[in-house]
């Protein structure tokens, strides 16, 4: 039985191989790059560009992984309580993380922390 020739299969078949057609084809059958709607695999992104997080989101996230809270960081950086949630919610973005204990399983697991004595000067 034919198949209908609505079917884009049918299109290519008709036009052949390395027409017009079957390029157009090809090319929207491919998967589409993100547009924002997903961040972008966080190691993918250090690679393309350096560092993958900001001076001061890497003190925020040093920070959470010394168990402090926003206002402590915040204290200790001498930045607003809202301040500090800016970065943190820039830095979950980044690593792809849903929330600041996954932020910073994320951090160890690609060497952004090590474990050791804190580092953002921040007092509790």
């Amino acid at each position: 039985m034919p198949e209908p020739a609505s079917t884009p299969a049918t299109y290519v078949r008709r036009a052949g191989p390395g027409t017009e057609t079957d390029r157009l084809t090809r090319h929207h059958a491919q998967p589409k790059a993100t547009t924002g709607d997903q961040p972008e695999p966080a190691t993918a992104r250090r690679r393309r560009s350096g560092p993958l997080l900001t001076k001061r989101e890497q003190q925020v996230l040093e920070g959470m992984s010394n168990g402090l809270s926003n206002a402590e960081i915040g204290r200790g950086l001498d930045r607003t309580e809202d301040t500090i949630k800016s970065h943190a919610r820039r830095l979950y973005q980044k690593l792809g993380a849903a929330d600041r204990a996954h932020a910073v399983a994320i951090g160890f697991r690609m060497g952004l922390l090590n474990v050791g004595p804190e580092t953002t000067g921040a007092q509790p």
